[in-house]
């Protein structure tokens, strides 16, 4: 994220190749990252539900369990790999001297340009929007509070209190995006269930996922 946001002013043949590796490790921390929240969330609501409901959604907790366990083999498989000493390597050297080749560009107007980028998603059609459309301006929201945080020295207090109110922005919007990937998942296993009582829990929990995006939306245009 650092990276792609001091772009305007680093030597794209030495940033993108790193941004490429920092990319192939994140396609396999997501997957685990991913399972790890939904595990998470179904066994803390199903404590909730009764006995013959968690019982019906036993086998779903056990297949998604298996496939975390399967996500996980591979990513210590990556973690155990030469190309990740490698990338560690690489971002060592590249902390201690990035290589710039615009100076004329300043963290100051990087981080004005993303937060300009953050405001106009807002302003054009506010939280009343798709879910995809939600997603992007929390992607928006991420980048610009990582280019305020490098222009930190520039900005000042300031900077501080901008970045903690998008960090309150960005955990609702996280909230909204777990619960739109959590009810896609529910929802594929439901067209796979067996039996009323599975497939009535799965019901329930699809639910619960609408509300967890409706409160989520409903707390947007305050914290905004």
């Amino acid at each position: 994220a650092y990276l792609r946001a001091a772009a305007p002013m680093l030597n794209s043949d030495w940033a993108d190749p790193l941004r490429g590796e920092l990319a192939w490790l994140g396609r396999m921390l997501g997957p685990v990252r991913d399972l790890d929240v939904l595990l998470g969330y179904l066994n803390a609501e199903c404590a909730a539900f009764r006995l013959p409901e968690r019982r019906a959604l036993q086998p779903v907790i056990d297949e998604l369990q298996r496939e975390k366990t399967e996500a996980r083999d591979r990513l210590v498989q990556a973690l155990e790999d030469e190309r990740y000493l490698a990338l560690l390597n690489r971002l060592e050297g590249a902390s201690q001297s990035p290589v710039i080749t615009e100076d004329t560009v300043s963290l100051l107007g990087i981080a004005h340009a993303e937060y300009r980028k953050l405001r106009r998603a807002v302003r054009k059609g506010g939280f009343e929007v798709s879910d995809k459309a939600l997603h992007r301006i929390r992607i928006k929201g991420k980048r610009a509070r990582y280019a305020i945080e490098l222009g930190k020295p520039s900005l000042g207090k300031p900077a501080s209190r901008v970045v903690r109110q998008i960090r309150i922005l960005q955990d609702l919007l996280g909230e909204h995006q777990d619960a739109v990937v959590c009810e896609q998942r529910i929802r594929k296993l439901l067209r796979r269930s067996r039996g009323k009582l599975t497939a009535a829990s799965l019901g329930r929990l699809i639910e619960r996922q609408c509300e967890r995006r409706r409160r989520a939306r409903a707390g947007l245009p305050a914290v905004w």
